[in-house]
């Protein structure tokens, strides 16, 4: 029997700590996603950010958001980044933002999450309100 002895030390990760003085909107936040452009995308109790790594840019209701008080991130399978407010959905064009007018019946509605299956229908939680399915083949909510 080989015994060996020795110590024992914890790694060291690195980490830095982003806040309002860093450029982030809001301190509270509701979700983060990466796209696939690496970009980091954060969803906060006020407004939307982007952060390349080095800077945050701001996203607001004036660019096109339908709420501030945003809930959920996803980036469906065409790269598309779409945004869950206290008010329905928006979704990202460029650098400006819009709700499609299939998305009306979401209006007034929370979107606490939302997700992709493997047919590319986008499933949509609501806080109170059930579940809905997008099906981006026949642009149908349902």
């Amino acid at each position: 029997m080989c015994m060996a002895f020795g110590q024992l030390t914890a790694q060291k990760i690195a980490y830095k700590q982003y806040s309002l003085e860093d450029g982030l909107s809001e301190a509270e936040i509701r979700a983060v996603i990466q796209d696939k452009n690496g970009l980091m995308w954060i969803a906060t109790r006020y407004g939307l950010n982007r952060f390349d790594g080095r800077y945050f840019r701001n996203y607001y209701t004036e660019d096109g958001l339908a709420d501030n008080k945003l809930h959920s991130l996803l980036e469906d399978r065409n790269q598309q980044l779409w945004i869950g407010s206290a008010n329905g959905i928006s979704i990202r064009e460029d650098d400006r933002f819009y709700t499609p007018s299939a998305f009306r019946a979401l209006e007034d509605k929370i979107i606490s999450c939302m997700y992709e299956d493997v047919e590319g229908n986008i499933w949509i939680g609501t806080d109170g309100y059930g579940v809905y399915r997008w099906n981006p083949t026949n642009e149908e909510l349902v």
